[in-house]
């Protein structure tokens, strides 16, 4: 699922810029946030049913502040960027560029990661919590890599870690 999450991201982030061309770089930060100018424009979230190992269905939502009149610390509205987006004209591209993500699974390819990366707001960033250390970006499943101050290589999936050896 973190590889679908992220994918999505990557997918909303590129249908924001598309069809509105004036707005600033969109920004991703693991797992499902999109940022503006630092901070939270929008979010998403992926949810399953799972059969055993077969994947029965899966509900994507998101939400993006376009025109919010509430502001608060540390969130950003499209309206900021481009006074005259509003929600019934992105909805379109929206759903065209999150449909276009649906179309693969499995693991992220080289090149979903290294979109990831251009956006990816957090990586160099010092992460303190579920381990201290460096972000330095994520792997093909999705997971966050993160470098320990003892070098040890982590990887956070679902606040999850796991040490790579």
């Amino acid at each position: 699922m973190e590889s679908l999450s992220l994918r999505v991201g990557l997918a909303a982030a590129a249908g924001l810029e598309s069809a509105l061309p004036t707005l600033p770089r969109v920004g991703l930060k693991w797992p499902n946030d999109l940022l503006l100018d630092d901070r939270k424009v929008g979010g998403l979230l992926c949810e399953a049913r799972w059969s055993g190992s077969s994947c029965q269905w899966v509900v994507i939502g998101i939400g993006i502040n376009v025109a919010n009149t509430i502001h608060l610390q540390h969130t950003a509205t499209i309206a900021e960027f481009v006074p005259d987006a509003t929600a019934e004209g992105l909805a379109g591209s929206m759903a065209v560029a999150i449909a276009a993500a649906t179309k693969y699974g499995g693991p992220l390819r080289p090149s979903e990661i290294a979109a990831f990366d251009e956006r990816d707001v957090l990586r160099g960033r010092l992460a303190t919590d579920p381990v201290r250390g460096t972000v330095e970006g994520i792997n093909p499943s999705g997971a966050l890599r993160i470098r320990a101050m003892d070098g040890v290589v982590h990887f956070v999936i679902d606040g999850l870690t796991l040490t790579a050896r």
